[in-house]
């Protein structure tokens, strides 16, 4: 199970942070961060698909065992903290070393956007307030761990309770179970 698991860990963290790299080169050339919001989640959900492929590994080497919804979902979420872990490590290395004023690029590209739209300061500021927050607080670590992996968690949980669900599966036909005691 551990080989499952720090293989398709590895795979997916491979997969995330390079796609998050590709993303925050796009939003550095681009004003415009859309394009680059969306090849950062569509990383996460190729990273995250990984979980399907190591539990039929893992099923294939364990037919007799079967896969239950329990072992399949710690699979898929020891596999998901490892991605985690990467994704916010990396992303830790690419804002304080390469990025240090992405926040305050986010702030502007709203505003601006706002400000296209006609929104007045009142409303613009309401609009960017979870932004300015974000920005104000993102030096504390804290606050940067949790922000970061809350980018990343949603799509992991979802995707690790849809593999589960998925590739359950019962003991092969006439296995007996060994008892480890």
């Amino acid at each position: 199970m551990k080989k499952v698991i720090w293989t398709y860990g590895a795979i997916a963290s491979f997969i995330v942070v390079t796609m998050m790299v590709v993303a925050v080169i796009l939003h550095e050339n681009n004003s415009n961060s859309q394009g680059s919001m969306a090849i950062g989640f569509l990383g996460m959900f190729i990273a995250f698909a990984f979980n399907f492929v190591a539990l039929a590994r893992y099923r294939r080497d364990h037919v007799a065992e079967g896969l239950s919804f329990g072992k399949g979902l710690s699979i898929c979420l020891l596999i998901s903290l490892i991605t985690t872990t990467s994704y916010v490590a990396a992303w830790g290395v690419s804002y304080h070393f390469f990025f240090p004023d992405f926040m305050d690029q986010c702030l502007a590209i709203e505003v601006a956007q706002f400000q296209e739209a006609g929104h007045t300061a009142q409303q613009i500021a309401a609009e960017t307030a979870d932004t300015k927050w974000m920005a104000d607080h993102y030096d504390n670590p804290l606050v940067f761990i949790g922000l970061t992996a809350i980018e990343i968690l949603p799509i992991a949980l979802g995707m690790s309770l849809l593999a589960a669900l998925i590739m359950r599966r019962k003991p092969a036909s006439g296995a007996t179970r060994m008892s480890h005691t």
